[in-house]
């Protein structure tokens, strides 16, 4: 059964793989400097060795290491346990969940050393801020009077839900995401005219790094009394897009993500070239495997450098490869799956086709700066 490590290391894996540090190069150390998990990182300062943060970096730098042993993510689990006690067990515990742990506690971390250190040798950004985090402009117009109010929200995770069954429709991580923005009326009172009814129209208006989303497959179950029973997995279909269009949920004056300090080498590509402007591409993500919450399995595919990918006899095992296993025209990417201490290499269409019933947690990295 997964256990709150399981969660940890498909986590970690993804994250690694999102953030181009899943590798063992020098390309890898570029991008983790980048992200603000580098101690030499020139943009973040010396950041600071405390408990999650420290955890996570030394993962991060572990999984650039050239001993290609397996990797124990216990010191993160334990980070995490520290302040979150309900993760303190080995009994099954949800990976959006631990994410969103993780994530909260990196950048509660890194603000309070800015207040401890007010004055620090270098600026310093949370790599949850430079990484992972955007932002979305919620609009309301009156139905009535037409007066208008907007109020911004800053995220780290968008969590997707799933239309109510039955969905006659095909999904796909593009149209859930698009779901998510669409525009609608709401029961609000309007606070000039009070009117009950509002248009609200929801965008973009900053984007991250890395956009992570996740589906909410499971759903509470109530009896006839209204009382909760139990959260049941929905195991409909949704296809997982290579390309995710950002554009058209998009305000016209969105604000980019920050740029890497250098540009990362080939290997480092997203393999599926977005043409329009605003666009992303997958990276990873983390399937569950079970019928239940409090029960299962989680495995996380990850697109990997074919470069640091060797077969026994040290040859880069996308060398020759065909499209259908995940390598680009020129060979710069293959896909590979982990599950617990093994890691397996598993053509791209196969992990797609597993992950339309199973996928959690997807992450989608910025084209543009991965693009030479």
């Amino acid at each position: 059964s997964a256990s709150a490590s399981a969660s940890a290391s498909a986590s970690a894996s993804a994250s690694a793989s999102a953030l181009g540090c899943s590798s063992t190069s020098s390309s890898s150390t570029e991008a983790t400097a980048a992200a603000g998990l580098s101690p030499k990182s020139p943009s973040s300062g010396s950041l600071p060795s405390v408990r999650t943060l420290a955890a996570l970096r030394a993962l991060v730098r572990l999984s650039q290491s050239k001993d290609r042993k397996c990797i124990n993510p216990l010191s993160l689990k334990k980070a995490v346990a520290a302040q979150r006690k309900d993760f303190d067990s080995y009994r099954q515990h949800d990976v959006h969940e631990f994410i969103v742990a993780v994530l909260d506690q990196v950048h509660d971390e890194v603000l309070n050393y800015q207040r401890e250190n007010p004055s620090p040798p270098r600026k310093m950004l949370s790599p949850v801020e430079r990484n992972f985090e955007g932002a979305i402009i919620h609009s309301r117009q009156c139905c009535q009077c037409s007066h208008k109010s907007e109020v911004e929200e800053v995220f780290s995770l968008l969590s997707l839900p799933l239309p109510p069954p039955p969905v006659t429709r095909l999904m796909t991580t593009q149209s859930l995401f698009n779901d998510f923005f669409g525009d609608g009326e709401v029961e609000m009172r309007c606070e000039n005219c009070s009117h009950s009814r509002c248009a609200v129209r929801h965008r973009l208006s900053r984007l991250p790094r890395v956009l992570v989303l996740h589906l909410k497959r499971f759903e509470p179950v109530f009896s006839s009394d209204k009382e909760f029973v139990c959260l049941s997995k929905r195991d409909d279909p949704v296809g997982i897009s290579l390309a995710l269009e950002a554009d058209p949920v998009c305000c016209g004056d969105v604000m980019q993500p920050p740029p890497l300090n250098r540009p990362l080498p080939r290997g480092s590509r997203s393999e599926a070239v977005v043409h329009n402007f605003n666009g992303y591409a997958l990276q990873a993500f983390i399937t569950h495997h079970g019928e239940e919450a409090a029960r299962g399995h989680y495995k996380c595919a990850a697109k990997q450098p074919v470069e640091q990918t060797l077969d026994p006899q040290g040859t880069p095992s996308g060398s020759g490869a065909g499209a259908d296993s995940g390598s680009t025209a020129n060979g710069t990417a293959d896909w590979v799956e982990y599950d617990d201490e093994y890691v397996t290499p598993v053509q791209r269409s196969v992990l797609l086709r597993r992950g339309e019933t199973m996928a959690y947690v997807l992450f989608y990295v910025f084209e543009a700066l991965f693009a030479e």
